[in-house]
């Protein structure tokens, strides 16, 4: 879907109006070229101007572009390659933003006050999302199985390599550092700005440096011949691994549709419960905890407070209605409340 901005800013009557127009494309992979996402337009800028453009995804969010760049007016017209992904756009709803600034420009620029135009494109649907989603976690779970194989090797030749000189040991050692770089190189958000969408870039960054950094104390101390200290490591990193592997597997939801949707559907079991305080207490707050718990890991960051909030006063709504307590309906209507702004919050994302 493309939607085309238009932006007439006017200024004084002497002066001509800025005119900036145009469109984002979604341009597929075509042979050798990888896909790119494009924005070219017409303006009444002279040649030479600089647009600043940035590329967002979702919504405008200063300081977490996905691209970067200027585009320069000529003949009265602008284009922009925003060059993102190597494999295929990835689905979902792009901002790209071009401003005129004089400031940024060189001696004679026209004297506009600063303006910022934004074009959006909307790639596929929720499924779609969801299937390039999973290639993406899928490809992050394999990376961190090849953590679980250097592990698995240096476990073993714990007890193989026992009768081993240092100077023998170092080999395994230092293929293992090396393995476990290029693990890391090929992880990082940097490369795959598919983990910022998917909101992986945090815990891949953190992940895998805290990961490495135990490998590299195990292989060190394989070479030592400290064995104890290196099953220690190992079992770490494998508990560590064990847990990511779920958590990335698992994923939370993408559409903020749905996230409203969870949000909605815990109003409405804790309302139908209070409507039916003799019917079990048990299932209900079970199913609640784990919408609940969906939404922690849906929400955008500035959110998590809020779960956290409706999670607490939950706990106090489903113990008032297991004793049957007269403060339920009270402690209901607030749970509501706050249930109910946090849905209208996310479907306006």
């Amino acid at each position: 879907m493309l939607q085309v901005v238009t932006l007439v800013l006017a200024l004084a009557s002497s002066q001509d109006s800025l005119t900036i127009k145009g469109d984002l494309k979604d341009v597929p992979a075509q042979g050798k070229e990888r896909p790119i996402l494009l924005c070219e337009g017409t303006t009444n800028l002279p040649n030479g101007v600089n647009l600043i453009a940035h590329l967002y995804y979702g919504k405008v969010h200063e300081g977490k572009e996905l691209f970067k760049d200027s585009a320069i007016v000529k003949d009265g017209r602008f284009r922009q390659i925003f060059p993102v992904f190597a494999r295929t756009n990835f689905p979902g709803t792009y901002i790209a933003r071009l401003a005129y600034d004089s400031v940024l420009q060189g001696l004679n620029a026209p004297d506009y006050p600063r303006t910022a135009v934004d074009f959006v494109l909307k790639i596929g649907g929720p499924e779609d999302m969801d299937r390039e989603g999973k290639v993406v976690r899928d490809q992050l779970i394999g990376e961190i199985r090849g953590i679980l194989a250097i592990t698995d090797e240096i476990k073993a030749k714990l007890d193989q390599w026992r009768d081993k000189t240092q100077d023998e040991r170092e080999g395994p050692s230092k293929d293992w550092h090396e393995r476990m770089l290029d693990i890391r190189k090929r992880a990082d958000p940097r490369s795959h700005p598919e983990y910022y969408i998917l909101r992986l870039d945090l815990m891949t960054d953190a992940m895998m440096e805290n990961l490495s950094g135990i490998l590299v104390s195990c292989a060190r101390c394989f070479v030592l011949n400290q064995r104890e200290n290196a099953l220690e490591g190992l079992t770490r990193i494998r508990q560590t691994c064990e847990y990511w592997i779920g958590e990335v597997g698992s994923p939370g939801l993408q559409d903020f549709g749905k996230m409203a949707d969870c949000a909605e559907e815990c109003r409405t079991i804790a309302r139908r419960l209070l409507e039916n305080p003799d019917e079990p207490v048990l299932p209900v707050r079970r199913r609640f905890l784990e919408l609940t718990a969906l939404l922690d890991k849906s929400v955008p960051v500035d959110f998590h407070e809020v779960v956290l909030e409706i999670a607490d006063r939950a706990t106090a709504f489903f113990t008032a209605v297991s004793d049957k307590t007269p403060e339920s309906k009270q402690i209901h209507a607030a749970l509501d409340a706050r249930l109910a702004r946090l849905a209208a919050s996310l479907r306006k994302n």
